[in-house]
């Protein structure tokens, strides 16, 4: 009886299918009863040869550069994954902190406004830079005064200030006590401040505004302008206040000295009356400034 059988026999010799042939690599060991048969690209063998050919396929692989080391270090805990695989963002190592499902967090940044600098400025007053670019000033009583030659001592962060915050207690404020903040443009007033001092807002190039508490009886602020409360005195007219002419209100009987120091926009200043006491230096640094006109 005829009975095909088909082996594939790799006692010394893999047979290996690539592209539809049939390659030795060691044509000479191959048993001559035992042929290897290609059917539809299909290598048949016999249960009995499973071992065998296991066993060879592993040398042949370990041959063509691809078998796997012998000892394969496994890790077994999440930390030991993080650190043979660190996750980076950005560039950037990111810690493990914990188990987080597989994902690596990082923790959001927390950044509280911290004051920059701090010290006092009068008998009972102390003032505090945050790193938001504020000064705020507390306490009770008026600030000390200052001079162009002593200035007041948070001139020396004075690059870093946008904003005056002046608290309620606050009763005077010292002379040239803001005198060439060039980057600052937003002053509070409270309710007590009585006094304002000369040169107060001397040449802060980037004031665009001035708020008085309403419940202040002193003092009040009309578009950014600042005044006596009964508008008899106009106190500052701030630098970057962009109107090309204004007019006095009819009440003011005196422009306080430094008022108009360094505007740069206004060209035409309409005055009520030819009475009006103007103070040293109140149109000084004018650069725009061509018409003073008489109602």
């Amino acid at each position: 009886m005829n009975r095909r059988k088909t082996y594939l026999v790799m006692a010394g010799v893999l047979a290996v299918l690539q592209n539809g042939t049939v390659c030795t690599a060691a044509e000479d060991a191959v048993l001559e009863n035992d042929p290897v048969v290609i059917e539809e690209g299909i290598i048949i063998q016999d249960e009995a040869e499973d071992t065998l050919l296991q066993e060879e396929e592993e040398e042949v692989i370990s041959q063509e550069g691809f078998s796997l080391p012998e000892e394969t270090e496994v890790l077994n805990s999440s930390e030991d994954a993080a650190d043979a695989n660190p996750q980076t963002e950005a560039g950037m190592t990111v810690p493990f902190d914990g188990d987080t499902n597989g994902i690596m967090m990082e923790e959001e940044e927390f950044r509280p406004e911290l004051p920059v600098a701090v010290g006092e400025c009068g008998v009972a007053l102390e003032w505090e830079i945050s790193d938001q670019g504020q000064l705020f000033i507390q306490g009770s009583g008026a600030m000390a005064d200052y001079s162009l030659e002593n200035p007041a001592p948070w001139a020396a962060y004075a690059d870093s200030v946008r904003s005056v915050v002046i608290y309620e207690g606050i009763t005077g404020i010292g002379c040239y006590a803001f005198n060439g903040m060039e980057y600052l443009e937003s002053i509070d007033i409270p309710s007590t401040v009585r006094d304002i001092e000369r040169g107060a807002f001397r040449d802060c190039s980037s004031l665009k505004d001035i708020l008085v508490n309403e419940a202040n009886q002193s003092y009040r602020a009309e578009r950014g302008v600042l005044y006596t409360a009964d508008f008899s005195e106009l106190i500052c007219y701030p630098q970057q206040l962009p109107s090309r002419e204004f007019v006095v209100p009819d009440q003011v009987s005196e422009i306080s000295e430094y008022a108009f120091y360094g505007q740069d926009f206004l060209q035409t200043l309409v005055l009520s009356s030819a009475d009006i006491m103007i103070g040293d230096n109140a149109f000084a640094e004018c650069t725009a400034l061509s018409d003073i006109v008489m109602a």
